[in-house]
């Protein structure tokens, strides 16, 4: 490209710039109420036909630089002064330049003339494997030049030239479709040209013919970008109709799935029922078998810790029992709260058989405090408070001791004289 050619383009852009910013002012309302109250627009239409001239000109210096190139031409050899630095260089050159060099190697280096050798061998073979690499598709042609460590050169060589025929012909296509655009294009254009140097022919005859050309090729912009606002707005309606119809089927699938969850939680949660119905069942049964067992135990005479002592009109829990459970000893289901003179004399006189627990059977009751209060509770009595105070059936001298159940210190003694100090008292049989 010569200084002429970049003259000529820079005028081309200019004043087509000119001529199409003429054409903008023309449609503002500002020139349009100017014009119809015939004020001055001279400078606007100066300016197009300035952007006009310089386009005309910018499309003669075009023409010219190209005729001055092609008028004289001059040939210099495509490998004048040219290294071989490697076998890229010799691909390059047809069959007749390598069979030149390989039947005049004494003209040419070693290396050269092998390259050669091996150029010509490698279009050998690969034209041989053309019909075969042929048939692969575009994704195995490219995986076989993308890899050229895993394949033949003759093999790449042959990919490469059916992916040049390919991309050749997908050119052909595209220039053939851009031509008939093009011709058709022109032919509006041409149209839209002679309407409007008909329209205008006694005013401006040569500027109206070129913005025939360049109101055509806007029109043509416009109709192509509104087809594709079009297409555009169709595929959108069509995908905005395609998520409704997915959104439709995923809640169809949805409820579908939550009926079917429903259905199955509410067979789970029957089955659930039934079997919770049975294990309940079968644990009342057990219960039921056990506490008959356990009636038919104590019934025998055998009982165990916690259990309620009922037998010729006593009544108490066991809270201490033999080997056995035949023999054993429970304590009273009522409390009393009285001095220790009192629970001594009311001991003695009512029942010999009965009397106050000693130090060592309030430490049996103290470890099985848990299982005797759950008995006493079953069977109505008074339970075990860790804040009462109890007396026992220990004296040494004048002093009378008495238990604290679940305190530092569980026993402590005072003067028996002292009368005021009322504590509670339970008394223990031995059955």
């Amino acid at each position: 490209m010569n200084l002429k050619q970049i003259i000529g383009i820079l005028l081309l852009i200019g004043g087509v710039g000119a001529f199409i910013y003429g054409l903008s002012i023309q449609e503002t309302a500002e020139y349009q109420f100017v014009s119809e109250f015939g004020g001055d627009t001279s400078r606007v239409a100066l300016l197009m036909i300035g952007g006009i001239i310089a386009s005309i000109a910018g499309l003669l210096l075009l023409i010219l630089g190209r005729s001055k190139k092609t008028s004289n031409p001059t040939y210099s050899h495509p490998d004048a002064g040219k290294q071989f630095e490697d076998s890229t260089d010799i691909q390059h050159f047809d069959e007749r330049k390598l069979t030149q060099i390989i039947d005049n190697s004494g003209l040419y280096r070693p290396e050269v003339v092998e390259a050669s050798q091996r150029e010509l061998l490698i279009r050998q073979k690969s034209e041989e494997l053309l019909p075969q690499v042929r048939e692969k598709n575009d994704s195995e042609l490219r995986e076989i030049v993308g890899k050229p460590a895993l394949y033949t050169e003759e093999l790449i060589r042959a990919a490469g030239i059916i992916m040049e025929e390919r991309r050749r012909l997908w050119q052909e296509e595209q220039e053939r479709a851009e031509q008939e655009a093009r011709l058709e294009r022109e032919k509006q254009a041409e149209e839209q040209r002679l309407q409007r140097i008909a329209a205008r022919k006694k005013r401006r005859p040569y500027i109206l013919a070129f913005l025939a050309v360049l109101v055509l090729a806007a029109a043509g912009t416009g109709y192509y970008v509104y087809q594709q606002k079009q297409e555009r707005l169709e595929m959108e309606r069509r995908a905005a109709e395609e998520r409704r119809a997915a959104e439709l089927k995923r809640a169809e699938e949805e409820r579908a799935a939550q009926e079917r969850l429903a259905e199955e939680r509410r067979l789970a949660e029957e089955k659930q029922k039934q079997a919770e119905a049975q294990a309940q069942a079968e644990r009342k049964r057990q219960a039921e078998a056990k506490a008959k067992a356990d009636q038919e135990r104590r019934e025998a005479g055998f009982y165990r810790i916690g259990e309620l002592y009922e037998k010729n009109g006593l009544r108490g829990i066991v809270f201490s029992i033999d080997e056995t459970g035949a023999h054993g000893k429970f304590i009273s289901l009522k409390k009393e709260k009285l001095t220790y003179i009192a629970a001594k004399s009311k001991i003695y006189y009512a029942d010999k058989t009965f009397r106050l627990p000693s130090k060592e059977e309030m430490e049996i009751i103290n470890v099985n405090l848990a299982t005797l209060n759950k008995g006493l509770k079953s069977a109505g009595g008074d339970v075990f408070n860790t804040k009462d105070e109890y007396w026992l059936d220990y004296e040494e001298g004048y002093h009378a001791h008495f238990f604290n159940p679940g305190s530092d210190r569980m026993y402590k003694s005072l003067t028996i004289s002292d009368t005021p100090n009322v504590y509670y008292a339970r008394w223990v049989y031995e059955f």
